[in-house]
């Protein structure tokens, strides 16, 4: 019994010694095959080029932000950041393979995303994404002129696997809708103008002064009038604030679907519907009719320089609530 406990001491010793050598060499490699990779991380990376199947994206840092593709439209700073961040933050973990059998890693030329980013007109770092490993806490990738294969640490492929319109800034138009006192436009044929003003209206002198009792040394207040703010259509007719409020909501931050490429804001000539709203700055919205095949309705606004589509949904949510107020 005792030469059993004993062989059972012996076996539990060799599984945990050859668990942990499995740990530690993961697949074959040891922590002194992996490459030093030089530090980036103060490195000003002001280009990032993104390759796969042939097809490359190229994303751009400009005075005003990062700018994306050949239209050098405007790109999603959150996402660029964490592409940046993932570039400059590459931590290899482990050796996987010293073959070149790529495609069961994604890292064959038909599946592999290739990411280079620049420091003025140097590379910075260059390396090919696969895909992620089955633990979904590591990525495959191979390094510039290095036919291994290795694990680097977090799941970061799908910050680089994304079209050109999911990287795009969207936001179009934005207003405070507080600092907004004038809207004016058209819908179809129909013209219309609100206007915020102060009215000034009477007001119940003992009511107040017998709710509000009076501070030593404080100046009594005009109880006989105080004003409040009102809209008012173009007859002087009162409008109700909050149906004002509900639709300066739908400008807070408008955001539309795509961009419209290879035209200018110029080529886009009697809008259906114009809004403009005076406040702090002057903003406008223009919105063009919907043509045949075309998945949303193009629009121009003074907040962007480029022509975009704005979902169908949104338009008519537009029209709605410019049609109830």
């Amino acid at each position: 019994m005792k030469n059993i406990k004993k062989e059972y001491l012996i076996l539990g010793m060799a599984i945990v010694i050859l668990s942990a050598y499995l740990l530690l060499h993961n697949e074959g490699g040891t922590p002194v095959d992996l490459p030093v990779l030089p530090d980036i991380s103060k490195t000003d990376i002001a280009k990032v080029e993104i390759a796969k199947a042939g097809k490359t994206l190229t994303l751009i840092k400009k005075e005003s932000g990062w700018v994306i593709g050949e239209n050098s439209l405007p790109a999603d700073s959150v996402q660029v950041r964490a592409m940046v961040d993932n570039i400059k933050n590459l931590k290899l973990t482990a050796l996987v393979s010293e073959s070149d059998d790529y495609s069961r890693y994604d890292l064959d030329d038909e599946h592999k995303i290739k990411v280079t980013a620049f420091s003025k007109d140097q590379i910075a770092r260059t390396f090919d994404l696969g895909k992620t490993a089955s633990s979904y806490r590591h990525t495959f990738i191979r390094l510039d002129n290095d036919k291994r294969v290795f694990h680097a640490e977090q799941n970061f492929r799908e910050a680089f696997d994304k079209p050109e319109n999911d990287l795009t800034d969207k936001k179009v138009l934005a207003c405070d809708a507080e600092t907004i006192t004038r809207i004016e436009g058209h819908l179809d044929s129909a013209s219309f103008g609100y206007t915020k003003k102060k009215e000034t209206a009477q007001a119940n002198p003992d009511a107040k002064t017998a709710d509000t009792p009076q501070k030593p040394g404080e100046k009594s207040p005009d109880a006989s009038s105080q004003t409040r703010d009102i809209w008012a259509d173009m007859a002087g007719k009162e409008i109700d604030k909050t149906k004002i409020s509900q639709f300066l909501g739908l400008f807070s931050n408008l955001t539309c679907s795509a961009y419209v490429t290879g035209s200018k804001k110029e080529d886009f000539t009697g809008p259906q519907i114009l809004i403009t709203l005076t406040g702090a700055k002057p903003l406008s919205l223009s919105i063009f009719p919907k043509k045949e095949g075309q998945d949303g309705y193009p629009a121009v606004s003074s907040e962007n320089p480029f022509p975009f589509l704005l979902p169908e949904e949104k338009v008519d949510e537009i029209k709605n609530k410019l049609s109830g107020l």
